[in-house]
């Protein structure tokens, strides 16, 4: 038997020390377990409420998604139609448009309106001024390889309007009602004749300022368009496009105005949806 300070050591007290030591252990590591399971049970339940916000927002991006698309969608059939709707207007248009010579000067003209077999072309005054002034009312109306003889037979130089008749039915008329509805201020606009000779050519552009005697629009124009058809997104003909400023600072006399002298109409310029 070993001392210890001096007293006597037995075995039986090392015993009851090495399972009070062992009690100790296995109660510190019984703690230090739930201890341990307890912080992992908090991290699971957050991680799990953190999964399920996410599951939340992930639902709520695929809806919003979903919207986006379905307006995408929408918007990028609305642009088709929109697309295909101004192909079709310009191609109607095109058919009723030609290249108007004179002797002296050459530009664009739009059947109006017809009466019996003849067609009525309206061009700009300054394309037949100078060869009606020399006794020469004669002009080619033609698209093309076909040509139609016509004649002059009225102006209206306050206006610089002047009007066609050729013995023929040669196109669809864009006019035949006199009737004159006033564009707004940006409206699109479609101008259409035979700029440099280019015959049909087509431009687009907004209206830029409607008065009594003009409307402007930025749709490009050039030499040889004077006379075309100045047309609006539902295809009426709102005026005839008689100058420019610029590439994009035209003007257009408004329809109403071939109510003065080319044309009997009952009501000239008369606004017909309230405008």
């Amino acid at each position: 038997m070993a001392a210890l300070g001096g007293l006597p050591f037995g075995k039986a007290p090392v015993k009851a020390l090495a399972v009070v030591a062992l009690a100790a252990t296995v109660a510190g590591g019984g703690w230090a377990y739930r201890h341990e399971r307890d912080h992992r049970r908090g991290d699971v339940a957050r991680l799990e409420g953190e999964l399920k916000t996410m599951r939340r927002d992930l639902r709520g991006a695929h809806r919003d998604n979903a919207l986006l698309a379905a307006r995408l969608r929408s918007v990028t059939r609305g642009v088709r139609k929109a697309r295909l709707a101004r192909t079709t207007l310009a191609s109607r248009v095109r058919a009723s448009v030609f290249t108007v010579t004179a002797s002296l000067d050459e530009g664009s003209g739009f059947v109006a309106w017809v009466k019996g077999r003849s067609s009525y072309v309206i061009t700009a005054n300054h394309v037949v001024i100078l060869s009606v002034h020399h006794g020469d009312r004669g002009v080619r109306v033609h698209r093309g390889t076909k040509i139609w003889l016509g004649r002059v037979v009225e102006t209206d130089s306050d206006n610089d309007l002047a009007l066609i008749r050729v013995p023929r039915r040669i196109g669809p008329p864009l006019w035949q009602r006199p009737v004159y509805v006033p564009p707004l201020v940006g409206d699109e606009l479609l101008l259409v004749g035979s700029p440099y000779g280019y015959e049909g050519s087509v431009t687009s552009g907004v209206v830029g300022r409607v008065a009594r005697n003009e409307i402007q629009t930025d749709a490009a124009a050039y030499p040889g368009i004077s006379g075309g058809p100045a047309v609006d997104a539902e295809g009426q003909v709102v005026g005839v496009l008689v100058s420019g400023e610029a590439e994009n600072l035209n003007f257009a006399v408004p329809i109403g105005r071939a109510c003065a002298k080319l044309r009997r109409c009952k009501s000239p310029g008369r606004n017909a949806r309230g405008r």
